[in-house]
């Protein structure tokens, strides 16, 4: 037995000199917290596997941990329901519960986990989560678990048998009598309403605005008939008058709409011009301002793009980079959208910085002013966009449409 666990040894190791051995995961789970053998306190150099008591547990008879002997095993909670044995003279005797096996120990494991009709088991169905004996799993799963599968007597559709009863109460195909007394027919639940919406014994209120009368539909068109001069004009008349209401609050609404689609339409047939472009910088040092060439836009517009070393940012020298699109000329309210790259040594993208959108003269942004976007280059990104002559390229992708 091992001092440590206080069961059979499981691979028996020693450490000490005394030869002291215990189980090697209760072993090795001693000594990182410990540096001593837990008998004699001696020290624990080298793990040493003790095969010879190995081989010699290996082959020691035991009988199973379900044992029905004077130690109560696991398995009698569960109180199967057990033949009894005969005693010597024909009469009944004791009552005969707990696994009979008895074998080697090396096969003891073998035998718990997949063949001891005694050994407690969880349902192998997801959901179920109900323990038995491994002995009543076959009778629990096709009689009483409640998630085994059943097919609804009705749409033959496959459900948990737990659930059946619900199913059952919803199913389209389950037939269900009308529910108007004096009908009685019986018919399936997914043409229940369209059967009500044509039954003669269905409760309905008179259609004329104003009568609160409500009968059978068999008798509703013989009371229309009769009262055709008793309802309440004035009555129909409001009601015309509220429906007139919402056509025309529904008809204002549908004007707004078009609007609002019109003006869509206006800003995306107005756009001038989309212009991708690349330009060099003299590098990430950036001693003086680095502008594009001067952009070219249809109706007047002139723009460049330009790439600085901002030199304070909330009042402390920092090395911050700033990216900014500056129009020099603006004759008409535009709308301005741009995207800033990085462009590495193959001219593909390292960093992309969108500028956002814009609007000129409002929201600050206005003709000879500048927008831009600060941010902060790493390590990395310098390194592999800075190219042999020391420059560095970007690309800009600039928007501008009339408003």
């Amino acid at each position: 037995m091992c001092n440590i666990c206080m069961m059979v040894m499981v691979e028996p190791t020693s450490g000490c000199d005394q030869c002291h051995c215990y189980c090697k995961a209760c072993y090795v789970a001693w000594l990182a917290e410990h540096s001593t053998c837990p008998a004699c306190r001696g020290s624990t150099d080298k793990m040493v596997r003790n095969r010879p008591l190995e081989d010699f547990i290996a082959e020691a008879r035991v009988h199973c941990r379900n044992w029905g002997g004077a130690d109560e095993p696991a398995a009698k909670r569960f109180k199967p329901a057990t033949p009894f044995a005969a005693d010597e003279q024909g009469g009944r005797g004791l009552e005969i519960w707990g696994c009979r096996w008895i074998g080697a120990t090396s096969e003891f494991w073998g035998h718990l986990l997949k063949s001891c009709g005694w050994e407690p088991v969880e349902c192998a169905r997801h959901g179920c989560g109900e323990r038995m004996l491994r002995k009543d799993a076959a009778e629990h799963d096709v009689s009483s678990c409640a998630v085994r599968p059943v097919s609804c007597t009705h749409c033959n559709e496959s459900q948990a048998y737990g659930q059946m009863a619900a199913h059952e109460g919803s199913c389209p195909r389950a037939r269900v009598p009308c529910p108007n007394e004096r009908c009685g027919v019986l018919l399936e639940r997914k043409g229940l309403c369209d059967h009500r919406a044509g039954c003669v014994h269905e409760t309905v209120e008179c259609p004329c605005p104003g009568c609160e009368v409500k009968l059978l539909r068999a008798e509703m068109e013989a009371h229309v008939d009769a009262s055709m001069g008793e309802h309440n004009l004035p009555a129909m008349m409001r009601e015309f008058s509220r429906k007139d209401r919402e056509i025309a609050e529904l008809n204002g609404q549908n004007a707004n709409l078009r609007v609002q689609v019109a003006d869509l339409q206006k800003r995306v047939s107005g756009k001038i011009i989309r212009k991708v472009f690349t330009w060099s910088a003299n590098g990430w040092a950036l001693d003086a301002d680095t502008n594009s060439e001067c952009l070219q836009f249809r109706g007047g517009v002139t723009a460049r793009c330009c790439l600085d070393k901002s030199r304070t940012v909330s009042g402390e020298e920092q090395r911050t980079h700033h990216l900014g699109l500056q129009f020099q000329k603006i004759q008409f309210r535009v709308g301005v959208h741009a995207v800033f790259r990085i462009l590495d040594l193959n001219d593909e993208p390292i960093r992309s910085l969108n500028l956002g959108s814009a609007r000129s003269p409002f929201e600050g942004f206005t003709a000879r002013a500048t927008k831009g976007i600060y941010f902060m280059p790493t390590d990395e990104e310098k390194a592999r966009a800075l190219r042999e002559d020391g420059s560095i390229k970007l690309r800009a992708v600039v928007d501008v449409y009339l408003l």
